[in-house]
């Protein structure tokens, strides 16, 4: 972390609502043109959509975590996760460095998930 990745930089119109909350601005995507070797289907999406690369995204959702009073852990494996099971509960993580952590909010960056 962060690394540059040159696999789809793509974040949904809900995706883009919820960054901006957190002050980071995709780039708009107003429509997108899908391609075959014989034709080719283009629309417009009826809310915009965003870009952004993954190297600024994770800068700038690090940068959003720490200035919010977040923990950033990097090169820490979680082993275990017990999500909180109400409301008013924590979520449980144990950690490959042997610490628990109890946490009300958590933000998970997974990447890709194969299948």
């Amino acid at each position: 972390y962060p690394s540059h990745k040159v696999c789809g930089e793509f974040i949904s119109s809900s995706g883009v609502a919820i960054l901006n909350k957190w002050n980071i601005y995709p780039v708009p995507v107003y429509q997108a043109r899908l391609h075959t070797s014989s034709c080719y289907l283009s629309f417009r999406f009826p809310i915009p959509a965003g870009s952004l690369s993954h190297y600024t995204l994770d800068a700038q959702l690090a940068h959003q975590i720490v200035e919010q009073g977040g923990i950033l852990l990097t090169h820490t494996k979680v082993l275990d996760l017990v999500p909180a099971s109400t409301k008013t509960d924590w979520h449980t993580l144990h950690l490959s460095t042997g610490e628990t952590i109890l946490a009300k909010h958590l933000l998970i960056a997974t990447g890709r998930l194969p299948r």
